[in-house]
């Protein structure tokens, strides 16, 4: 739904997007410093999510990265960003929306069409290696619990696009999964803990079976 509402704003208004965290960050200070002048039974609070501090502890447990630090950490790395030119957001949003020039997107313009040329080309690939059988290309897909940004239909269409037609087109050379991370958003999915863990260990373990 955001995304729709957001394709359907005028090419200029972008031109003033990287302006936007900056003021959506007074907003939040001015409404955190109310926050903290209200009673606890207004239904406000300043404590952070569940998953937030999940990862913390764990990063802590297993790590040895102080919960201290980690906040100290996620604090300074905002201020240093908004303290930076972000006019490059305004190509990201422009980008993300549509609203380039065309053939903006090159291959992935037709996503579906994207997947299936890459199929083609990883079977010619295998083909010309002799390798009728062996790896497959790996693909694994992270989706938030509750995505504001592309919804549960962003999230079909995604999943439809990389298995094709019947849901088995591309089983032949690639493998693909979906995960859907529990307790994540937009934003928290690509920074959690369990979800940066399942990358790196695929990684070591296509690396260890190619030794």
């Amino acid at each position: 739904m955001t995304m729709q509402m957001a394709q359907r704003l005028p090419a200029g208004i972008f031109q003033l997007w990287h302006r936007m965290p900056k003021i959506a960050s007074g907003f939040e200070t001015a409404f955190s410093k109310i926050a903290k002048l209200l009673p606890s039974s207004s239904g406000i609070s300043s404590s952070e999510s569940e998953l937030i501090e999940r990862d913390r502890h764990k990063r802590e447990a297993e790590y040895g990265l102080s919960m201290g630090l980690l906040k100290e950490l996620s604090s300074v790395a905002f201020s240093a960003t908004l303290s930076e030119n972000l006019v490059g957001a305004d190509s990201e949003a422009l980008y993300c929306v549509r609203k380039g020039p065309v053939g903006f997107w090159a291959e992935c313009d037709d996503y579906a069409l994207f997947v299936r040329k890459l199929s083609g080309l990883e079977r010619a690939r295998r083909a010309d290696q002799g390798s009728g059988v062996g790896q497959k290309l790996r693909v694994c897909a992270y989706f938030a619990e509750t995505d504001d940004m592309i919804g549960n239909k962003g999230q079909a269409y995604m999943e439809d696009c990389w298995r094709g037609s019947g849901g088995a087109e591309f089983e032949d050379v690639l493998d693909f999964t979906a995960i859907t991370v529990s307790e994540t958003d937009h934003d928290s999915v690509v920074v959690c803990v369990e979800v940066l863990e399942q990358i790196f260990r695929g990684v070591l373990d296509i690396a260890s079976a190619d030794q």
